[in-house]
């Protein structure tokens, strides 16, 4: 446990009908009992953990009225002792309260110190501290549902079960390397083998989600490609619901790659409007084009589009985005 008190505002920045001011430390409730005065008889020293109690908050130059409530250890986010002070949330206000907590004895918390000190008295494990900024920073449904399951200790469960596994078939298979003269039975080590392979098995189940929870996490790359003038910013503005890309008649407008990010049932798409890619005499244009197979290379989805005008097939596509990657000859 941390001797320190640390103190940070724990709402985000901006006006709002409520912020928190939350101070973290040993003697957290002895520095609210310089800050707060409770309505009726009750004192700070003698608040009930967990229960919210109205009250008169100091500011230093100011007093506002709002609620007190103590988080007592280790049954807290940190583990140690926590006082939260919840204002109202103008940002003067709250900025207010927070120098009045350095003033009796608090510093500021750096950065994710809170979380830190979670960590570091056993409260959260570090795949879970990593959940907790996953579920804050989430720009969709999916990366805060990957975030939850990281900080419910979903996936350091998964890991100590495998754990748990392979030390119980090392200690199978250690003694009959011990003990040759007890004759291990046949059966016995072809019941090793066979849970050995199980436990292969599931490990590699586990591994392979690391690529789907990447794509969860940083989106689904998806190059919308194509020949010159086909229409492939159009689609771009249209899918993302706003003019990002320019559109005109003259091919090779697009000479480098326009990006936008859309939601899909909850679900990050991030979507690249390439250059079209042509033979060309123009130099600038041909990095755009270089840029554009890049992308295409990389992309987890490519999205051909072509002018309906001309003649279209399923394969004329696939041999298009095969030229685009790999310079292979057209078929």
């Amino acid at each position: 446990m941390q001797e320190e008190i640390i103190s940070a505002i724990a709402t985000a920045p901006g006006k709002g009908g409520v912020a928190i001011i939350r101070v973290s430390g040993a003697d957290a409730l002895a520095l609210a009992e310089k800050m707060f005065t409770p309505t009726g008889k009750v004192k700070v020293a003698e608040f009930k953990p967990y229960r919210m109690y109205p009250g008169a908050i100091d500011g230093g130059a100011f007093t506002d009225f709002g609620l007190c409530v103590y988080f007592k250890a280790p049954y807290s986010y940190t583990g140690e002792d926590v006082v939260e002070f919840h204002c109202h949330g103008g940002e003067n206000l709250a900025r207010g309260i927070l120098k009045q907590t350095f003033r009796l004895g608090a510093r500021s918390a750096t950065k994710g110190e809170f979380t830190k000190r979670a960590f570091l008295n056993g409260k959260l494990s570090l795949s879970s501290a990593e959940g907790v900024a996953d579920m804050i920073n989430g720009e969709s449904d999916a990366e805060v549902k990957a975030g939850f399951l990281l900080y419910s200790e979903k996936l350091t469960n998964a890991v100590k079960d495998l754990q748990s596994e392979l030390k119980t078939l090392l200690a199978g298979i250690d003694v009959s390397v011990d003990y040759p003269e007890e004759d291990i039975e046949e059966k016995h080590i072809e019941e090793l083998k066979i849970s050995l392979g199980v436990l292969y098995a599931n490990t590699g189940k586990l591994l392979a989600g690391y690529a789907t929870g990447k794509k969860i996490k940083s989106g689904v790359t998806v190059a919308i490609c194509g020949k010159p003038n086909t229409g492939k910013s159009s689609l771009l503005n249209t899918l993302l619901g706003y003019e990002k890309a320019i559109v005109s008649e003259v091919a090779g407008t697009t000479r480098d790659a326009v990006e936008g990010s859309i939601e899909i049932e909850g679900r990050k798409f991030n979507l690249y409007d390439t250059a079209g890619v042509r033979e060309s005499g123009d130099r600038i244009e041909n990095i755009g084009i270089e840029r554009a197979e890049a992308i295409i290379k990389s992309a987890d989805v490519a999205i051909f589009v072509a002018d309906s005008s001309r003649d279209f097939t399923r394969k004329t596509a696939g041999c298009w985005i095969c030229y685009a990657v790999n310079r292979l000859s057209r078929c």
